[in-house]
């Protein structure tokens, strides 16, 4: 069963006089990623690495050693989360080097720790899974269509307008069945991604 972290958590371990801060937080998208990682990278500036993990599905995660040795940090943490069963969620590990060099093996469980420390503190609750869905309608029901996902927190991921309109859109499997149920008869075709 897949599983997200609720909340934000933090951490800090010391490894031979290096410091680890390590941040544990649920994300929705790479736009969200990007600014989370800008804002790590302004706010910790001075430090040696800011390396990361992050899953959002099956077709989307990325690890980063930032300098360290290649897969002694990125990889790891993305490690901690698959076999958790972690998903749309990120991990950040920000090191400020103690001047004692840890060696590869001494790297890779440093950085594992500091992810598994995080995930202890955290509120882990079940992943909701949401389906990617392509809607094709008239113009004429765009309105209708639009004002019923947005009063039922679905987001649209993309719009395209061209001889109809293509909505891409975000959803649990219930309130997709409820939009097939008000709206099914206005909706030219649906079409699900699968992961």
């Amino acid at each position: 069963m897949e599983k997200q972290v609720k909340k934000e958590v933090y951490n800090e371990l010391i490894v031979t006089k290096s410091k680890f801060i390590t941040f544990l937080f649920p994300v929705s998208s790479i736009d969200e990623i990007k600014e989370k990682l800008k804002y790590f990278k302004e706010k910790y500036k001075d430090a040696t690495h800011v390396c990361y993990a992050y899953i959002l599905d099956c077709n989307t995660f990325k690890y980063y050693d930032d300098g360290e040795p290649s897969s002694t940090a990125g990889a790891p943490i993305y490690q901690v989360l698959k076999n958790n069963d972690i998903v749309y969620s990120m991990c950040v590990v920000i090191r400020y080097f103690g001047g004692t060099k840890l060696g590869v093996g001494g790297l890779i469980k440093a950085y594992t720790n500091s992810c598994l420390e995080c995930l202890n503190k955290a509120e882990i609750i079940a992943y909701e899974k949401k389906e990617i869905v392509t809607i094709a309608l008239n113009y004429n029901v765009y309105d209708q269509i639009e004002y019923f996902l947005k009063i039922n927190d679905i987001w649209i991921i993309n719009k395209k307008f061209s001889e109809q309109v293509i909505l891409t859109i975000e959803t649990s499997s219930d309130k997709l069945t409820l939009l097939q149920e008000q709206y099914g008869s206005l909706i030219k075709s649906i079409t699900k991604e699968t992961c």
